[in-house]
């Protein structure tokens, strides 16, 4: 936490057994015909398989329950990070030089996209290097006539040059729309108020087990024409963090 620049409010994770099936129906998180058909694949709990398929649901449960605490919160935006993601070092300033470089409004960004294709996104250029140019101009012109000044005030430009780009984000960046792959990781994404809210309403509809929690969320998003304004984007996996 300390190499990544960055301090963390933990939210339980929730526990994918019937139980939590049965509460999460109780709280109105989830659509009413997925109790049945969730109960006969998580089973005893004894398979792998059954234990593979409740763990999945446990993750959506947290990731619902987090969504809906953001918005009864009035939360703004969040970044919601897995305990199981490894963050690089610097992540803080990383991540937020690349929420400068996109659009204001914007709604999600995935921090770990693993999947390195789409739609390319031009990223604007960093405020830090527009800076670091104009300290540089102004330093080589005010101290061209004295050597000794000009040398020290260009390792000083230098320093804070290094400074600045080390706090860069670097590395690719997709624009998330139709035809964007559908299993998105929810391991460590920023989301603002009005798409949490959102993706609890598109979530309420997830009423087949067989279609990971992940992959129905981003298929609708996709391909329902009432959704067109989505504006989510994934950097490239590596750059901010890596999962296990």
């Amino acid at each position: 936490m300390d190499a990544a620049n960055i301090s963390f409010t933990f939210f339980p994770c929730a526990v994918g057994g019937k139980r939590t099936i049965r509460s999460v129906r109780k709280e109105g998180l989830l659509h009413e015909e997925f109790q049945s058909a969730a109960f006969a694949r998580v089973g005893a709990g004894k398979s792998e398989s059954e234990r593979r398929y409740a763990k999945m649901i446990g993750r959506a449960v947290s990731h619902l329950r987090l969504w809906r605490s953001l918005v009864d919160s009035n939360i703004h935006i969040a970044n919601i990070v897995d305990d199981r993601e490894d963050l690089c070092e610097d992540f803080r300033p990383r991540r937020n030089d690349l929420l400068a470089r996109l659009p204001l409004s914007l709604d999600f960004v995935c921090l770990n996209y693993r999947w390195h294709r789409g739609h390319l996104y031009k990223l604007r250029a960093s405020k830090n290097t527009n800076n670091n140019k104009n300290n540089n101009h102004n330093n080589n012109h005010n101290n061209k006539d004295n050597n000794n000044n000009y040398h020290n005030n260009n390792n000083t430009a230098s320093a804070k040059a290094s400074q600045a780009e080390h706090g860069r984000f670097k590395g690719h960046v997709f624009k998330m729309a139709a035809g964007s792959p559908t299993r998105t990781p929810l391991h460590n994404y920023v989301i603002t108020w009005r798409w949490a809210k959102r993706m609890l309403q598109i979530a309420a509809g997830w009423s087949d087990p067989n279609i990971a929690f992940e992959e129905y969320v981003f298929r609708t998003i996709y391909q329902s024409p009432q959704l067109r304004g989505f504006r989510g984007f994934g950097a490239e996996n590596g750059t901010l963090s890596v999962s296990d």
